[in-house]
């Protein structure tokens, strides 16, 4: 049976501003916990971001500019010239 746990103790605010430089994810780690999810769990996010960038890939534009590639090129002194342009 699944029980649900109301107002459960919490910890003190300075215990928890101890935690803060860590970072929720380490500590849920040393909880041997992977995550705010279950195990068995996997958040969509990453699918439906991967679904977005294969559609705008299949719609014609350039991976430089989703993944804003084409501006570090420029940083290193680099510029793209697809393969079909004359020069």
């Amino acid at each position: 049976m699944n029980v649900v746990v109301t107002n459960p103790p919490r910890v003190g605010l300075k215990i928890a501003a101890g935690f803060a430089p860590f970072r929720i994810a380490t500590v849920h780690e040393a909880q041997a916990r992977t995550g705010l999810l279950a195990a068995f769990i996997r958040p969509i996010y990453r699918e439906v971001k991967e679904a977005q960038t294969r559609a705008r890939l299949h719609a014609g534009e350039v991976g430089l500019d989703i993944y804003g590639m084409r501006e570090k090129l420029a940083e290193k002194g680099l510029v793209y010239r697809p393969a079909d342009a004359e020069g």
